[in-house]
């Protein structure tokens, strides 16, 4: 499924938080986003983004 997502409301203020992940997770997450030139903020914004998205768009 192909998921558009607006870019310009991903600006704007942010906040840091702390999440607890499981290392191997951590590890590919942070591999892709090296290779891909995105960081890990970066990474897991466009991810949460596009599953919101996705669920949403199947609720709808």
């Amino acid at each position: 499924a192909l998921v558009e997502v607006d870019v310009s409301k991903l600006s704007g203020k942010t906040k840091r938080v702390n999440i607890t992940l499981p290392e191997r997770v951590l590890n590919l997450m942070d591999k892709y986003a090296s290779e891909h030139g995105e960081t890990r903020s970066g990474l897991i914004t466009q991810a949460a983004i596009e599953y919101i998205a996705t669920r949403q768009e199947f609720a709808g």
